[in-house]
């Protein structure tokens, strides 16, 4: 049930993956064929079946659940792939520390659509519930190459993913409150121009400075709509 929930709610918001992590830029990559969406709810919006699964994931593995980033919900489609790659990029303010795969589809014994790991030499058949849980980093800014993994191309049908990463770090006011506010018209995914912008601030600030002016500016902004709103039913009531 979970996991048609979680497929329920991307569905509508899927849009072609990007590629790119920490303080790297966010782009379309011929390296990843499939779609994608953040649903970024933070700890203001999440679903009862969000937080109970999250819940479960801290308590099997023991991660701390202020280092849960948002969700990331993945669909693949016949001829879908993701080449070898890995999660991680150094970081002072999201490191992803652990990959949490969750398998929200089963895919068949000829279907393809495995993950992975080829420095390891492990190949992971998904199976819908079936979570694949490994670190990519051997310690703080610290990439384990072993970590390296992808999607093997899909035959047929489609097959469903999760991503749920677990940072170094607590992730920020910002991010689990003011920006899944503002970004509740659009359903949680970050539209185009504000990636674009993220962009930009991550090349010109860099990693710690471009964060702190996204944050910044989502605190900002959430309180200027919350004014516009007390205002504007303010108005109301006095009408009335």
């Amino acid at each position: 049930a979970e996991c048609q929930h979680l497929r329920n709610m991307a569905d509508p918001i899927l849009r072609e993956s990007y590629v790119g992590t920490a303080g790297q830029g966010m782009k379309i990559g011929e390296r990843r064929t499939s779609q994608s969406t953040f649903l970024m709810k933070g700890s203001v919006l999440e679903t009862k079946q969000m937080k109970s699964m999250r819940r479960r994931i801290a308590d099997l593995t023991g991660f701390d659940l202020r280092k849960f980033a948002d969700l990331q919900v993945n669909r693949y489609e016949a001829g879908g792939k993701y080449e070898p790659h890995v999660d991680w990029a150094k970081s002072e303010v999201s490191e992803q520390e652990w990959t949490v795969l969750l398998c929200l589809s089963s895919v068949a014994d000829d279907q393809g659509g495995e993950t992975v790991f080829p420095r390891a030499n492990i190949m992971v058949q998904p199976k819908e519930g079936m979570a694949i849980v490994f670190k990519n980093s051997k310690s703080l800014h610290v990439l384990d190459h072993d970590s390296l993994h992808g999607g093997a191309p899909l035959k047929y049908g489609e097959k469903w993913n999760s991503n749920q990463w677990i940072f170094a770090q607590d992730v920020h006011f910002a991010r689990r409150v003011s920006l899944p506010l503002l970004l509740m018209p659009w359903g949680g995914d970050p539209p185009k121009w504000l990636v674009r912008w993220r962009n930009h601030l991550m090349k010109t600030k860099g990693e710690a400075g471009g964060y702190t002016a996204v944050n910044r500016a989502a605190n900002i902004a959430l309180g200027v709509v919350s004014c516009v709103v007390t205002s504007a039913v303010g108005g109301i009531v006095r009408v009335v």
